[in-house]
């Protein structure tokens, strides 16, 4: 395995993640540098590395070993957002979530429902929360 260094945006910052070659391990506490995922721009930032890496039709290993809070904004965006660009099926094939348990794997659970439901109908999806609120 080598480690990569992959620039994300206009930003100066490098993330790190260990690859073979068609399967990419990313571990959010290295990525993030810290052990909260609790930022949407921190879920963007994962999700180029995972997009980027199953564009290329490689495995990624998300794993969330050292992370002691997730917020649903950064489940969104990390991986919420990639249904919207993968089909489900390929997803459940190449994307492997590892040390997530918990209330953690119960929201990512909710935020992915709720991603496709949005997926299939976006109108009816809207008006079911105007209808709420």
């Amino acid at each position: 395995m080598e480690t990569l260094g992959t620039p994300i945006r206009k930003r100066e910052v490098y993330d790190y993640m260990s690859e073979t070659t068609n399967e990419i391990h990313l571990l959010l506490k290295d990525i993030l540098q810290h052990d909260k995922a609790i930022t949407y721009e921190d879920g963007e930032k994962v999700y180029v590395l995972i997009s980027q890496a199953l564009t290329k039709e490689k495995k990624v290993i998300l794993d969330f070993q050292g992370i002691t809070i997730v917020i649903p904004a950064f489940l969104h965006a990390s991986v919420g957002e990639l249904y919207k660009d993968f089909d489900g099926d390929f997803l459940n094939n190449h994307l492997i979530l590892k040390n997530i348990e918990g209330t953690n794997k119960v929201l990512l659970d909710m935020v992915i429902k709720y991603t496709k439901q949005y997926i299939a109908d976006p109108e009816a999806f809207e008006r079911a929360i105007k209808s709420t609120f």
